[in-house]
């Protein structure tokens, strides 16, 4: 997405554990801030499924209200966030990942809609090229799905957010999934 609040300073050095700058929408706040994963650099999609104990730990967050033109954004070196607060994700800085050749699957693109409380994200989910997408309940899941390409708006005011190449969405707070031509 184009508006963001904060942009990220410099890239983390080598020698740091791998640092995830994130921006977070939930329904009535956004923020971005750092997540910082031990080990081996993973996806951000990768460590929202993965995450223990049904919360994150985002450092150096900068917070604020969606829809309070005079809230001041606020500043925290520490804030925890439920998983399933979050609506959608959209990676600023992500650490470098090498996938290696057996890991690399064929995918089609299918554009969709998606449907979040008070959000409209369209994009293309990568499906299996055998895969029928209607048959395939993405609603099911409770996981969070890469989308390609995506806009995001508002849904009750169709207003143009911004456009971001990966936008990683909570299906778990999906309300609807149209998959099919744009």
């Amino acid at each position: 997405m184009e508006t963001s609040m904060i942009q990220p300073k410099e890239e983390p050095s080598p020698s740091q554990a791998p640092i995830t700058i994130v921006e977070l929408v939930l329904e009535s706040h956004r923020l971005v801030g750092e997540i910082h994963h031990p080990g081996m650099p993973r996806r951000l999609l990768d460590v929202l499924d993965s995450t223990d104990g049904g919360t994150l730990a985002i450092r150096n967050v900068a917070i604020k209200a969606h829809n309070h033109a005079d809230d001041q954004e606020r500043h925290f070196d520490l804030i925890h966030v439920k998983r399933h607060a979050i609506l959608f994700a959209v990676p600023r800085v992500e650490p470098v990942t090498q996938a290696s050749p057996v890991e690399v699957v064929a995918k089609v693109f299918v554009p969709v809609l998606i449907m979040l409380p008070s959000f409209e994200i369209t994009g293309n989910v990568h499906l299996l090229p055998d895969v029928d997408p209607a048959q395939a309940s993405m609603l099911a899941s409770n996981r969070f799905i890469a989308l390609t390409e995506a806009t995001v708006a508002t849904s009750h005011l169709h207003t143009h957010i911004g456009e971001a190449p990966v936008v990683l969405v909570n299906m778990g707070r999906a309300q609807l999934c149209a998959p099919g031509p744009r």
